[in-house]
């Protein structure tokens, strides 16, 4: 994602876009709905599957291979100093709310170690990972306190950027992205937006 900034464009506020090598520019990478389970792997099909780069990955590693090819593409694309600055996670990071658990693996487990090496190939910071919990982020389990649903998601990444609670009721982050590049007057808002999910609460 490329953004449009809000500049002084000929002496007039308004939204204009800058050419990318200028400071005020910055790239974004989005990725969204990752399901990871505890294996960290693809289920394999009940059809027999011919094809030489799926059977590839119903073998390797997800993350790994995702990460190889993010890399092979940004490479092929751009200059190292055009790389995203920053990821954006819009939910789902897992499947299971955190029950999946395998031979002393964890679908969040998966999911970190993940989004952990996309972080180190782009050479930024955790913290300039920026996540939201999706539905299948949440523990539905019966009987539990609002905040506590989210428990494992806000500890698995709590080393990256997301939206927490204040108590048991949801707290949005603001996220400023100055940072990422002089003078970029974008804000972020992270919202926890499975607690509009319909699901009566418990509480």
């Amino acid at each position: 994602m490329d953004v449009a900034l809000r500049s002084h464009c000929g002496g007039t506020p308004r939204l204009c876009h800058q050419p990318f090598g200028d400071a005020m520019a910055a790239r974004f990478l989005v990725v969204s709905d990752l399901h990871f389970k505890s294996t960290g792997r693809v289920d394999k099909p009940h059809t027999v599957v011919r094809d030489a780069d799926f059977e590839r990955a119903l073998t390797d590693d997800r993350a790994d291979l995702f990460v190889h090819d993010l890399k092979r593409m940004l490479t092929d694309k751009w200059p190292r100093d055009q790389w995203p600055r920053a990821v954006i996670v819009t939910g789902d990071i897992v499947d299971a709310g955190g029950k999946d658990a395998a031979n002393g693996s964890s679908e969040f487990a998966e999911a970190i170690k993940f989004l952990k090496a996309i972080a180190k190939l782009l050479n930024i910071d955790d913290e300039n990972v920026y996540v939201v919990p999706g539905n299948h982020d949440v523990d539905w389990s019966d009987n539990l306190p609002q905040a506590q649903r989210f428990g494992n998601f806000l500890q698995t990444t709590k080393d990256l950027t997301t939206p927490s609670f204040r108590g048991n009721v949801p707290d949005p982050v603001v996220v400023p992205l100055q940072k990422l590049s002089d003078g970029l007057d974008v804000e972020l808002l992270l919202l926890i937006s499975p607690t509009f999910s319909g699901m009566a609460d418990p509480d």
